[in-house]
């Protein structure tokens, strides 16, 4: 991210939003290798997210995020 952060779900939004509202990702970032980590009742989901895919128009992996909610989108190697 270029500028990680975190905020308050004032209103749905999707993972490629709320990836755009902190500055999008760096030329260094794993986009296809993004997931979600969400924590619901002590159980931990994780849920596989293509940002590159969803650049090209592939919006399957593009998520409805819940409140509190992390976005990690690794770098490359």
């Amino acid at each position: 991210m270029k500028a990680p952060s975190n905020f308050a779900l004032d209103r749905d939004m999707r993972v490629v939003e709320a990836v755009g509202r902190v500055g999008g990702t760096t030329i260094f970032a794993a986009r296809s290798s993004s997931r979600v980590i969400r924590v619901r009742d002590g159980q931990t989901t994780v849920i596989p997210v293509d940002m590159a895919a969803i650049e090209r128009g592939d919006l399957r992996s593009n998520v409805w995020l819940m409140p509190g909610d992390v976005i990690f989108v690794p770098p490359t190697m």
